[in-house]
């Protein structure tokens, strides 16, 4: 009689794992033994992370989890019926587990995935991160205890900190800084004067390098009177093509092969992380060189674009600064400016235009060797999530990174920003007038050609001499058909080689302009 007993629940063991349809199971995995359980686990994790995985701008490397919550118990090996469970999976496990095993830390692993949930829920998509909560709880769970049923979970799953992050996303905001509204006024003040200084195309496929000695630009994060420095809001970049955007420049063949290497490393980051392998530490800011009018701002915002496409920054927008924005005027405003602007450009990539004027020649008390100390701090805390781009002339750019032992290792790649020729400068001509609604006449593109110097000056303006070109014929144009009486249609829209300015009349702007390839 006892042995009948003792086999009764055996016999009904048997029955819930192997006699019912294949929806119950899919239903109730559990019954069905730890590694349907576990199977059936990963499956949905792996499914609800390749959606998330877009949205967050995060990869959540399902296999490297199941190895972090094996090493988060202290086991370094994969458990035999892992592959029976997962087939295909335990070798990539496996690889994740010698990749990761020195140097563990199972906080670092929560970090991640509450960042990851966070990200998922602010982005609308709460359930499915609570069931990335509920269905890595199950793996990490099962995969620490097979063949048994779990007994103990692995603290790799932030469950409690979930709750609390979801009340916080949703909880709306109560009580206002009385600050707000004693300076509304001159914040309205501040915006009209960033909004005088703005690109009127939006800033896309504009590149504006200053020359030396221009009064700065305004920009959205601009110091107050107390030298503190407000940071502006940042919206969302369209990611769209980059690539493309990059190949339809004109000229810059050199870049283009650097910016595409550029690519590649990022691929294969995204590739080497996916399948456990460290951290290389490599940083991927980058020093621009090169004369005004080269389309480095330009290529600076494509490249913020592709490594968001890449998963590598969480929003690829391109913050533009210059020393005026870091450098304060008194003892205690540099650090805060320097950081606030890190702060504003986070997930992105910061653009520090004639960044050698940080550190100028006849005083090494300034304060911009302050602002260069704080940058460097800054871009080693935050490079995983913050590219920063130094640009400058060629000779001025070199004498910067000698200035601090510390900005050669900060930016290993060097771009190099060639002079455009003839035939791209007059290509970007043609291209300027024509989105502009220009017809150009026979003879335009001599009288174009005509007006390049055939020895280059030493800083000469390349994209922006053309500009100011274009913008000198356009108002001579103007002078001419308002002139006329009832032009057609066709003599208002027609440049002609008489509206180009004279050789010797064509000025560098020391103002920056709106436009391609500035």
């Amino acid at each position: 009689m006892a042995t009948a007993r003792r086999g009764v629940p055996d016999d009904v063991d048997r029955y819930w794992r192997n006699d019912l349809d294949d929806a119950f199971y899919s239903v109730l995995p559990e019954v069905a033994g730890p590694a349907d359980a576990l199977a059936w686990a990963y499956q949905g994790l792996a499914a609800v992370t390749r959606v998330l995985d877009p949205v967050t701008r995060r990869d959540f490397g399902t296999a490297t989890f199941v190895a972090d919550s094996l090493l988060a118990v202290g086991r370094r090996e994969v458990p035999p019926l892992l592959d029976l469970a997962l087939p295909g999976v335990a070798a990539d496990v496996e690889a994740a587990l010698r990749a990761r095993a020195a140097g563990f830390d199972a906080a670092t692993v929560r970090a991640h995935v509450r960042t990851y949930l966070v990200r998922a829920m602010q982005a609308g998509e709460v359930e499915l991160a609570r069931r990335v909560a509920a269905l890595g709880s199950g793996v990490s769970g099962y995969a620490v205890s097979i063949p048994e049923s779990p007994t103990r979970m692995p603290d790799v799953v932030p469950l409690f900190p979930f709750v609390e992050d979801l009340e916080e996303v949703h909880t709306v905001r109560r009580g206002r800084n009385p600050l707000e509204r004693a300076l509304a006024d001159r914040a309205a003040a501040a915006s009209r004067t960033l909004d005088a200084g703005a690109d009127p195309d939006g800033g896309e496929g504009c590149e504006d390098d200053a020359d030396p000695g221009r009064p700065p630009r305004p920009l959205a994060a601009r110091a107050n009177d107390d030298g503190e420095l407000a940071v502006g809001h940042v919206e969302e970049v369209e990611i769209g093509d980059p690539v493309g955007d990059l190949d339809r420049l004109i000229g810059l063949a050199p870049v283009k092969q650097q910016v595409t290497r550029l690519l590649a490393e990022a691929r294969a980051e995204v590739m080497r992380r996916r399948v456990g392998m460290p951290d290389t530490g490599r940083s991927r800011h980058l020093l621009f060189v090169g004369n005004p009018g080269t389309a480095k701002t330009t290529v600076a915002r494509i490249v913020a674009r592709i490594y968001a496409q890449q998963g590598l920054l969480s929003r690829g927008q391109l913050v533009e600064v210059s020393r005026a924005d870091l450098v304060g005027e008194y003892i205690g405003q540099t650090a805060p400016r320097v950081r606030a602007v890190l702060e504003r450009a986070l997930g992105g990539v910061l653009f520090i235009d004639e960044a050698y004027s940080l550190v100028p020649r006849d005083s090494h008390r300034d304060f911009g060797h302050e602002a260069v100390a704080t940058l460097l701090k800054g871009m080693e805390d935050l490079r995983e999530d913050l590219v920063v781009v130094a640009a400058g002339y060629p000779e001025e750019m070199r004498r910067f990174v000698d200035a601090n032992p510390g900005l050669a290792s900060r930016f290993p790649t060097t771009v190099e920003f060639a002079d455009y020729d003839d035939d791209a400068l007059w290509a970007i001509f043609r291209l300027v007038a024509t989105e502009a609604g220009f017809t150009l006449a026979w003879g335009v593109e001599q009288a174009v050609r005509a007006l390049l110097p055939r020895v280059r000056p030493r800083r000469f303006g390349n994209g922006r001499f053309v500009r100011n070109v274009f913008e000198e014929a356009t108002a001579l144009q103007a002078v001419r058909v308002v002139a006329l009486t009832d032009p057609s249609a066709d003599v208002v829209r027609t440049l002609l080689p008489q509206d180009l300015p004279a050789g010797g009349a064509v000025k560098e702007s020391v103002q920056p302009s709106a436009g391609l390839y500035l």
